[in-house]
Parts: structure tokens; C-alpha cells; sequence
């Protein structure tokens, strides 16, 4: 999807999100589950209309953030 690019998370899952407002401004936001087991990073050329952002596992797990903060990590809940 064009202004959104991301790195870490296992090869293989899903990232999904509602949509990107672009503003070709360079954000990046960090995530990972609160044990260290998931840690992923996303880059964007703009900001999140709707913050929630949802990552799927090649096994089929599902987790939820926020795409809060760019300083530290957005912490990733199994759902």
C-alpha cells in the first residue's frame, strides 16, 4: 500500500489498518507485544486517519494498537 512500509513483523502476517492521510512527512511508529515475542516496525508517509492498527500472524493470531506515540513502543494487545 503506497506510504507505508514495514519491517520486523514475521513473514508472512498481515497488517492491517482504515487509512493513511498523506502528507509525505516521514513518521515511524514501533511496536511490540508486551513479552518482546512480536517487535515490528512501520514507516509512513503520513498519519493514521483511524489510529487502530490490527496485525494478523502467519499463525493466526490476532493482536491491536494504537499508533500512539513515535517515541518508544505502541504496545500490541492479542485480541
Amino acid at each position: 500500500m503506497g506510504g507505508v512500509k514495514t519491517f520486523g513483523f514475521d513473514f508472512g502476517g498481515v497488517l492491517c489498518f482504515d487509512a493513511l492521510e498523506l502528507t509525505y512527512q516521514p513518521s515511524r511508529y514501533n511496536f511490540k507485544t508486551e513479552d518482546d515475542s512480536i517487535v515490528g516496525y512501520i514507516t509512513t508517509t503520513g498519519i493514521f486517519k483511524n489510529k487502530k492498527v490490527r496485525y494478523t500472524t502467519p499463525s493466526d493470531e490476532c493482536y491491536e494498537s494504537i499508533a500512539d506515540t513515535q517515541n518508544g513502543f505502541n504496545i500490541l494487545t492479542k485480541r
